[in-house]
This record gives structure tokens, C-alpha cells and sequence, in this order.
């Protein structure tokens, strides 16, 4: 059975739990400079209120440049410890046992750690085929291009799984794709979920916007889309 996608989002002491686990482990057991870069990007950026955290604030507390001289441009100290860090976290949660259920998560082009929830999904997992924009108007078309990335965003970080199927769905996988047609009073989207094996329609939501509101409404169907497969997936009668 599929664990669902808790409601609330992880509280200030499980996050702690969650970077003692890993500055505890032998993976970063042997480097000081990358507990501290973890434990600081951790405290002052996911427990610090959410404030962005700068290559400039990172140089000067955790790796001690001097503020008269240090200037990032030309000392990439910073980025390159960041990228080490990456590796490092990547490594540890591709071999802990048991895996976490909530994981520390470094994004690419950035300094944000966040704090995922790491779901199982049943079968080969989810997949995501492009949504398709019809007919010849650009506005749908365009729509479909934005959504798209918003919604392979949402559901990566949502579920920390999600192929990208151009063409044929993995044997096993149960699929989100639609489409974004221009209707009579605005823009509709059509979103659903289907197993790959049976072609079973498992789920499948249609709405109209105005395009004036297209970003309210792409966020609305990430966050629909999300909470109908973590509702649909977690039914035993579905699971792999």
C-alpha cells in the first residue's frame, strides 16, 4: 500500500532528527565542513523562517572569510563545498537503512534545504506524460507549456519520485497527462490518472479559468493532483 503525504509539513524537531541522522552517519562522520555547511543552511534557511540564505551570509559564517575581502565572484568557495554537500547527501540516502520517511534535500541553483516527505507508491511508481495543448490557440498551448513545468515540479517534490515518459508509461507505472483547450468563457484543463497496464482510469478532474487567473489556477491543479494521487494510491484495493 502507498503511504500518503502526511497533512502537516515536518515539525522543527523532526528536521533536527532528520540532519542528526545524517551528520551521525558515517558518510559525514569524516568531513567537519560538511556538518557545519548542513547544520547552518538547515537552521538559519528551513528552521530560519524561510529567509533565502546568500553565498555571501554562507562564506562569512560557516567557511570564515574575511568580510573586508571576501567577495564571491571571485572566491568560489561557496559553491563548491554546496556541490560537495549535494553528493554527499545524495550518497547517504542512497544507502540508508532503513530508508528515512522525511529527507533533507538540496535543490539545484540554490541554498534552500528543504525537508521532503519520501513516499512509496505501488507498482514502478508515478510517471508523467506531457500535457498537450489543442486546437490552434496560443493561449492553451502556452498554458500547457507553464503547467507542465509547475506540475513536474509539484509532484517531484511532493512524492521524491516521478518519470518522465515522452512516449510509452513504464510497465506498471500509473501515469498523470492531460491536455488545455481554449473553451467558451476561458481556458479548461483536463487532468488524469491511469494505470499503465490496463489503461484503468483511476481518476480525473476538468476545470475552466479565465487566462487572466492561469497561475492561481496551475497551482490549484498541482495541489488537486497532488492530494488525488496520495488519496487514489493509498486505497489498498490499488496497491502493487
Amino acid at each position: 500500500m502507498s503511504a500518503l503525504m502526511p497533512q502537516d509539513p515536518p515539525s522543527p524537531q523532526l528536521i533536527e532528527q532528520a540532519l542528526h541522522q545524517v551528520c551521525a552517519s558515517p558518510e559525514f562522520a569524516r568531513s567537519a565542513r560538511a556538518r557545519a555547511l548542513l547544520t547552518y543552511l538547515v537552521r538559519h534557511g528551513l528552521l530560519g523562517g524561510g529567509e533565502p540564505v546568500s553565498e555571501m551570509g554562507i562564506g562569512l559564517a560557516v567557511f570564515r572569510r574575511d568580510p573586508a575581502t571576501y567577495s564571491p565572484g571571485e572566491d568560489p568557495i561557496v559553491r563548491v563545498e554546496v556541490g560537495r554537500l549535494r553528493r554527499r547527501l545524495t550518497a547517504y540516502y542512497a544507502q540508508a537503512q532503513p530508508s528515512p520517511t522525511w529527507q533533507l534535500c538540496l535543490p539545484q541553483g540554490g541554498y534552500q534545504v528543504v525537508c521532503r516527505w519520501l513516499s512509496t507508491l505501488p507498482g514502478a511508481g508515478l510517471a508523467m506524460r506531457p500535457l498537450c495543448g489543442l486546437g490552434p490557440h496560443e493561449s492553451a498551448n502556452d498554458f500547457a507549456t507553464a503547467l507542465n513545468d509547475m506540475l513536474r515540479h509539484h509532484l517531484q517534490s511532493t512524492f521524491g519520485q516521478l518519470q518522465w515518459a515522452w512516449q510509452q508509461p513504464p510497465r506498471g507505472a500509473y501515469v498523470i497527462d492531460g491536455n488545455v483547450r481554449q473553451g467558451q468563457d476561458g481556458l479548461v484543463t483536463m487532468l488524469r490518472l491511469w494505470q499503465a497496464d490496463t489503461g484503468r482510469q483511476l481518476w480525473s478532474t476538468v476545470l475552466e479559468h479565465e487566462p487572466a487567473l492561469r497561475s492561481d489556477h496551475a497551482r490549484q491543479m498541482c495541489q488537486l493532483c497532488a492530494s488525488a494521487i496520495q488519496v487514489t494510491l493509498g486505497r489498498p484495493s490499488l496497491a502493487a
